[in-house]
């Protein structure tokens, strides 16, 4: 099973980025690989439409790192900070380059299983616009949906506490039994 994950923190040790190893490290693998959208050349869509008679982002970029890691993958997390109710800019820019995808339908064939883990900062952080966004990028990408993890009260925080360790494990492993009931 090749497993991706995108993380949407700009911070290298971010609680975000750290529950997407737990989960990862529950998950039986034959392939794991983390995508730091903030340490690549990654631009905006432009919105300019040519992917939409193309199939293809004219935009000459690190971008066609991710078509390819999300075109090989098996099971797809999206990991991202809650900012102002929504995902970071980093896991968005990414997401909204999905464009190309949605408008050729190349990557439906292979039966593909995403998930999301989401860490607000604040006691209770709005959610649902991040599930929403997650859950199309998983249908432009023909996936499944395993389902979201969600944390919260995360600012300040420097240590995960225990249960939410044991958390995105179970989280890990709910993520590959959906993707084997899928395949």
């Amino acid at each position: 099973m090749n497993l991706l994950f995108i993380t949407g923190s700009a911070r290298a040790d971010s609680i975000t980025t750290r529950l997407c190893y737990i989960a990862a490290s529950v998950m039986p693998s034959s392939s794991l690989t983390v995508i730091r959208p903030h340490e690549l050349n990654i631009q905006h869509c432009t919105g300019c439409g040519s992917c939409a008679v193309s199939g293809k982002c004219v935009i000459d970029d690190d971008m066609h790192l991710v078509y390819q890691a999300v075109g090989e993958s098996d099971v797809i997390v999206i990991a991202t900070p809650i900012y102002f109710s929504g995902p970071s800019s980093i896991i968005k820019q990414i997401i909204d380059r999905f464009q190309c995808v949605w408008s050729s339908d190349n990557m439906k064939g292979k039966k593909r299983t995403a998930a999301l883990i989401a860490a607000g900062g604040q006691r209770s952080p709005v959610f649902s616009n991040t599930i929403s966004i997650a859950k199309a990028f998983a249908a432009t990408v023909g996936a499944g949906w395993a389902g979201e993890l969600k944390v919260s009260n995360t600012d300040g925080m420097t240590d995960i506490p225990d249960e939410m360790v044991t958390e995105a494990c179970s989280f890990g492993s709910k993520i590959v039994s959906k993707h084997f009931e899928r395949t």
